[in-house]
């Protein structure tokens, strides 16, 4: 496959077992045997173990190993850290696209229209962090801090004067469902550790220019299918903010950067779907795969079908191959999708531009690797670079809990001395004058 035909995308398709894994496999040791950036998404962390052990000498230091799980050594990632105010209004769209999927049909106008201030506004202050977002909606006297912060007009009357009112009024609706939702989060350490952590050392479009290798492991088993889902969708959220950025340098500087996402259902917002159509326009490669049709909506499988330039389909079930005849014919029938053998698919592709008849084949044999396993040089330097340890990470979001603690504390005994000493004018001026 030309690498100018990449750029149009890759869609994969088949049941589980059939050999999609062991294809993107095959994808990314390419592209880490010819020095291309990548990062891929492993909702299982298979994939990601056996390209550790592929990875070369000279490819140690490209290597960005970013694992929720890894209780010892938290990235340091905070999507909030120096957002770009050109990017700011388009991240913000792209947390609320990844909220709303985590509420479904339970997400509301109204939780919408404090999420979107909440996110504008923290994205002024430069200590935010994700759990920030909580005392944001639940601290005054955070709030008050951050609101010094802000630069738009609009976002600091939200909160100098609209939440005033509706954290009255309306607790209930706006304001309560959100910090659940954020506390049911926030509240696993393996992802608090991350998001509570003020610096961000994952700078996404350095490394997708620099050409690294970034490997993410959303292993079901090991953070919960919701939190999986969560943090995999942050994520493209901010590759689709970096990719964006790449706009402002001359297109002969654009370094291709291919974006792998197993079960990239799991992950489907609106910012995904802008992705197909937008990602080549700033040389930003999608390769997804999945297992069947109906874990994606309508809308969704249109926007991939009208979108990608390859189409690679394993063996899949009745339903799925009367969908996709249309793409295979006139060469295949759905009775032949059906009846593929394993690591056999049929494949229909855009070469330089046009597209071909689709034809069959069958995913080539994994050599063992040439040279020994460096997995433990690989993580041990991603955690160096790209980590800070859990004691640390710890440690900082303890002192700010205490900071904020301590400010409120202190305000109230301020705001107690107000009261009394008030109260004690009060007191005199009804003593009667002698």
């Amino acid at each position: 496959m030309k690498r100018v035909d990449r750029r149009r995308h890759v869609y994969i398709i088949g049941k589980s077992g059939v050999g999609k894994s062991k294809m993107l496999e095959l994808f990314v040791r390419q592209d880490v045997a010819y020095n291309h950036g990548l990062c891929l998404i492993d909702p299982h962390g298979d994939v990601i173990e056996e390209i550790l052990d592929f990875i070369p000498k000279e490819r140690v230091e490209d290597v960005v190993v970013i694992d929720p799980s890894d209780r010892d050594y938290p990235a340091s990632f905070n999507p909030l850290q120096n957002v770009d105010p050109e990017f700011k209004h388009q991240l913000t769209q792209g947390l609320i696209e990844v909220m709303e999927r985590q509420f479904g049909a339970n997400w509301t106008p109204r939780l919408e229209h404090v999420f979107r201030f909440t996110c504008l506004a923290l994205l002024d202050y430069p200590h935010a962090t994700m759990r920030g977002m909580i005392s944001m909606l639940t601290d005054r006297n955070y709030r008050q801090k951050v609101v010094e912060y802000i630069e738009d007009d609009m976002v600091k009357r939200f909160w100098a004067i609209e939440f005033a009112d509706w954290s009255e009024k309306f607790d209930t609706d706006a304001i309560i469902p959100l910090v659940n939702k954020l506390g049911q989060f926030l509240s696993d350490p393996m992802l608090r550790n991350i998001f509570g952590q003020k610096e961000n050392k994952i700078n996404l479009e350095e490394l997708m220019q620099e050409k690294k290798i970034i490997l993410i492991n959303l292993s079901k088993g090991k953070l919960g299918e919701e939190n999986s889902s969560f943090f995999g969708s942050m994520f493209i959220t901010k590759i689709k903010q970096a990719g964006m950025a790449r706009a402002r340098m001359p297109e002969k500087d654009r370094h291709d950067f291919y974006l792998y996402v197993d079960e990239f259902h799991n992950l489907v917002t609106e910012t995904f779907e802008n992705l197909l159509s937008e990602a080549r326009k700033y040389s930003l490669c999608l390769t997804m795969a999945h297992q069947y049709v109906g874990q994606l909506s309508e809308r969704v499988r249109l926007a991939v079908l009208g979108n990608v330039g390859t189409i690679i389909v394993f063996r899949i079930g009745g339903s799925d191959a009367v969908i996709l005849e249309p793409d295979m014919a006139p060469v295949f029938k759905t009775k032949d999708m059906i009846n593929l053998g394993m690591q056999e698919f049929y494949t229909k592709m855009t070469i330089d531009g046009e597209t071909y008849d689709p034809f069959s084949a069958e995913t080539l044999k994994i050599l063992p690797t040439p040279h020994g396993s460096l997995k433990k040089e690989i993580i041990e330097t991603s955690r160096r670079k790209y980590s800070i340890p859990a004691d640390a990470a710890k440690k900082l979001i303890a002192e700010e809990e205490a900071t904020i603690i301590r400010s409120a504390q202190e305000k109230a005994i301020i705001e107690g001395k107000g009261r009394g000493e008030a109260a004690e004018e009060a007191v005199k001026m009804e003593e009667p004058l002698i």
